[in-house]
């Protein structure tokens, strides 16, 4: 058996819990069947379904999100990571390890809903939340692992107070995510022209999503555990996003391209926010590519960087400026998708300048609210100052003249690799 699996089982299932939860769940069955004369119907499975939620779902994913917390509290991290488990049974061991009580008790619930559905004569859309239910607790789970095990591999800090905010973050969007799948049940959705019913692409998406969780907390426990990963599930998880949000919001290969870029810039934010930014993978990967070395220059290309190549080559399709032109958009498509990327490359400067610099604790936070001041405070001071054709230093502005806008963009990104420049120098001096 997997020893870290098996570590975590003798902690959670204590011979009192073994005996308490059936014995709780038994008696709050049995006093709701009392008030329905003791007939099992729909209504008694969705209770059990609420009452599995809260086992499986709330329980469980606040266990799951600590589980890597706890061991850096407990200043036994570092031993785990020297253990010599592979990244697998260390994460699929922690992740199901450490909410086995929350599956005893929400099997159990999850037991009694199936038998009151079968008995109650419940239609289908009745087992489509029941599985939904099941599929909703595993994504949750493996959701709330994964943004801990980033967390703690991007900052390995002890803060209960960001462990409380990461399980309500996950929370509170699947709770979202829930009760409005509960207000259009009974609608249907289209994508890439297939007429899906709510329920059934809100169970393959949540599936896919679970999924991508797993592997997305595997590929982090191989770099926490000092194992070489290669791009190639990011930029795997990077074409299913696109493919999955073009379904959604592309009537036409010029939607899909947009929209694909669109995706592919957002995930180069998010990646930036939340990998470290290690000067030792920066410069192993400038050494693999100055000699040649394009296995070992894979091993440490970084997430954000391979967000951004992909928006480029993207780029490249975007109509207008690409291989196609269609007039169909507001503003010319080709020099909207220019400019994003543009200051896409600004912002990427900004936090390596402070990412990279030796005071880079919250360089993330700093980061965010340096965006925060380019992106909305100047340029509203600006626009009250009557001086809004300044703006395009600070914002995309594909309604100006293409020059003004592309020299703006070219300012704000010059200054922001200057100063990158220098940081980098600097270290190297180190």
């Amino acid at each position: 058996m997997n020893p870290e699996f098996e570590r975590n089982l003798w902690l959670e299932m204590t011979p009192q819990r073994l005996f308490s939860a059936p014995l709780v769940l038994g008696l709050m069955l049995f006093l709701t069947l009392s008030l329905s004369d003791f007939v099992l119907s729909v209504e008694i499975a969705y209770l059990a379904l609420i009452w599995f939620v809260f086992f499986a779902g709330i329980w469980g994913t606040k266990q799951a999100t600590g589980a890597v917390f706890e061991e850096v509290a407990g200043r036994t991290w570092d031993w785990q990571r020297m253990s010599g488990l592979n990244p697998w049974a260390m994460t699929w061991g922690k992740l199901f390890g450490s909410t086995a009580f929350a599956w005893y008790g929400g099997l159990i619930c999850l037991g009694m809903a199936a038998v009151a559905l079968q008995v109650g004569g419940a239609d289908r859309s009745d087992w489509q939340w029941f599985v939904l239910a099941l599929l909703g607790a595993l994504f949750a789970q493996g959701f709330g692992f994964l943004l801990s095990l980033l967390y703690v591999r991007s900052r390995s800090l002890e803060n209960s107070r960001v462990r409380g905010s990461l399980y309500l973050l996950v929370l509170l969007a699947v709770l979202m995510s829930m009760g409005n799948l509960a207000e259009m049940d009974d609608q249907r959705i289209s994508w890439y022209g297939w007429q899906l019913e709510m329920l059934d692409f809100a169970l393959l998406s949540t599936l896919c999503f679970w999924l991508w969780s797993l592997i997305g907390a595997y590929r982090v426990m191989r770099r926490e555990l000092s194992y070489s990963a290669r791009p190639w599930i990011w930029l795997g998880f990077l074409g299913f996003f696109a493919a999955y949000v073009g379904g959604l919001t592309s009537s036409s290969p010029t939607h899909w391209l947009a929209s694909a870029f669109v995706c592919w810039l957002l995930a180069t934010y998010v990646a930036v926010f939340v990998e470290p930014k290690d000067p030792v993978q920066l410069r192993g990967l400038l050494h693999g590519l100055r000699d040649g070395q394009l296995s070992r220059a894979l091993t440490r290309v970084p997430a954000w960087l391979s967000g951004l190549v992909l928006a480029a080559l993207g780029l490249q399709f975007v109509p207008g400026i690409g291989l196609f032109f269609i007039a169909e958009f507001a503003y010319p498509l080709g020099t909207t998708a220019l400019l994003l990327l543009l200051f896409l490359l600004r912002d990427l400067a900004i936090f390596l300048i402070l990412g990279l610099s030796a005071e880079s604790r919250r360089s993330e936070s700093t980061a965010m609210i340096y965006l925060l001041v380019l992106y909305g405070i100047v340029p509203s001071l600006l626009s009250a100052l009557g001086l809004g054709q300044l703006n395009v230093l600070f914002l995309p502005r594909p309604d100006q003249p293409f020059g003004l806008a592309l020299l703006g963009a070219m300012l704000g990104l010059g200054l922001a690799g200057v100063l990158l420049i220098r940081q980098w120098r600097r270290l190297l001096r180190l």
